[in-house]
C-alpha cells in the first residue's frame, strides 16, 4: 500500500495538517479528531517524515485576529461580536488558539500592532482591513506573513480577502425603497475612510443615477458606523424632512432621533432593510 502524505491523512480525516502532527499528543487533540486522525493512519499505513520534522518550521497552531479598531467600538458592535464568535468556533474545532489584537487608544494602535507582527507565534493572521490609510497591510506584506483580509482593502495587489458585494447590496436596498414609491432617500453612510462605505455610498449613488433622480438632491450624511454617530445623522437628516433613510448599518440605528409623522414609520422601516443585518 502506498503511504500518503501528512496533508493527504489529514484531508482523509477531514481535519488540518496540525492536527494530524499533534496527534501524539493526546492534551493538544480532542479525542473526537484524535480517533478519526489515528483510523486515518492505520488504514494508510501513515508515517511521518523524521527529516522533514527536523528541516520544517514548526507549527504554532495559533491564528492572530487584528481589528484595527478601539477595543470600546470593537465590543459593543454586533458585527464584531458575530465575527469573533465565528472565527473562535472554527479555530476550537481545528484545534487552533485563537489570539485576539485590540486597542485601547490610538497610542496603543503601532504598539499592539508591532506585538501582532513581530512576535512570530502566529501561524497567519485574520485582519478586518477595510480603512484605506491604515499602514497594516503594507507592514503585513512587507514580513510576508500569511494572512487573510475581511472587507476588501483598497489594495486588492497581492492579498487575500473575504468580504460581500457591498455596491450591489445597497443597489438592492435603495432599489426596494423606491420601488416602494419613496422620493426623498436620505442615507447615513459609514467613514469614506473605509472601502465598506466607499462601497455601499456608490450602491446608493448608482441606484439614484440610473432612475434619473439627480444626485445631491437627497441629503447624505456620514457616520462613522457608531451608535452615537447614527443619533448625530439622524439630528442632521431631519432638518431636510426626508421620507426614507438607507442606514449603512444597524448599529448606526439603534440610538437615533425617531422623525415625527408622516416621516416615522417610512425611516424606521427603511433603516431596518438597510442595515447591515440585510447587507450581510
Amino acid at each position: 500500500m502506498k503511504r500518503l502524505t501528512l496533508e493527504e491523512d489529514a484531508k482523509l480525516a477531514g481535519v488540518s495538517r496540525a492536527t494530524v502532527s499533534r496527534v501524539n499528543n493526546p492534551e493538544r487533540v480532542s479525542p473526537k479528531y484524535r480517533e478519526r486522525v489515528l483510523k486515518v493512519i492505520k488504514e494508510t499505513a501513515y508515517q511521518p517524515n523524521q527529516a522533514a520534522r527536523i528541516v520544517a518550521p514548526r507549527c504554532s497552531n495559533i491564528i492572530g485576529l487584528i481589528i484595527p479598531s478601539r477595543a470600546d467600538l470593537t465590543f459593543t458592535d454586533p458585527y464584531f461580536a458575530a465575527l469573533i464568535t465565528d472565527i473562535s468556533c472554527v479555530c476550537n474545532a481545528h484545534d487552533y488558539t485563537l489570539v485576539l489584537f485590540v486597542f485601547h487608544s490610538q497610542e496603543e494602535q503601532d504598539p499592539v500592532y508591532q506585538r501582532a507582527l513581530g512576535t512570530g507565534l502566529s501561524d497567519g493572521l485574520i485582519v478586518t482591513a477595510d480603512k484605506i490609510t491604515d499602514p497594516l497591510i503594507s507592514q503585513i506584506l512587507a514580513r510576508k506573513i500569511p494572512a487573510v483580509y475581511v472587507c476588501r482593502p483598497l489594495d486588492k495587489t497581492n492579498t487575500s480577502f473575504v468580504d460581500m458585494d457591498n455596491v450591489a447590496g445597497a443597489y438592492m436596498v435603495v432599489s426596494h425603497l423606491i420601488r416602494l414609491g419613496y422620493q426623498r432617500i436620505a442615507t447615513m453612510t459609514g467613514p469614506m475612510s473605509a472601502t465598506t462605505s466607499i462601497d455601499r455610498h456608490e450602491g446608493y449613488i448608482k441606484t439614484l443615477t440610473e432612475r434619473d433622480r439627480p444626485v445631491g438632491d437627497d441629503p447624505i450624511v456620514c457616520g462613522d458606523f457608531t451608535r452615537d454617530s447614527g443619533y448625530t445623522a439622524m439630528r442632521q437628516l431631519l432638518s431636510h424632512r426626508p421620507d426614507a433613510v438607507f442606514a449603512a448599518t444597524d448599529t448606526m440605528t439603534r440610538h437615533t432621533i425617531l422623525p415625527t409623522e408622516p416621516i416615522n414609520r417610512a425611516t424606521c422601516g427603511a433603516m431596518k432593510f438597510g442595515s447591515g443585518n440585510y447587507l450581510s
